[in-house]
């Protein structure tokens, strides 16, 4: 079987209706050698798994500061970690990130 004959498999996953009983149902998921740091809904996450779950796939598990695991989509997380972000983001990551704590960073002195 060649490739080209193969279709996306985001569209064989949006082509298949999905009963009530199987939304949420964990096909499939790999857990992570390390936690990779990300945001959700404003908030520090870590992810810890991937995996295809019915309804909301591709999707991540997180653990959240309080210690408790959800399966999300992973269109509603944002990594945070450089080493996981792709070269063009990573630079402007980079000096964003590297504004703010020299920002931070520098002694406040008093003229008078």
């Amino acid at each position: 079987m060649k490739l080209s004959e193969l279709r996306p498999r985001q569209q064989n996953r949006e082509q298949q209706p999905h009963d009530r009983e199987q939304l949420g149902v964990i096909r499939q998921a790999t857990a992570l050698p390390k936690p990779i740091d990300a945001l959700y809904q404003g908030q520090p996450v870590r992810i810890v798994a991937t995996g295809d779950v019915v309804g909301m796939s591709p999707s991540v598990q997180i653990v959240d500061e309080d210690g408790r695991l959800d399966w999300v989509s992973t269109e509603d997380v944002q990594i945070t970690q450089r080493r996981f972000l792709p070269a063009s983001n990573r630079a402007q990551f980079r000096q964003k990130t590297s504004r703010q704590s020299a920002s931070q960073s520098r002694p406040q002195y008093q003229t008078t």
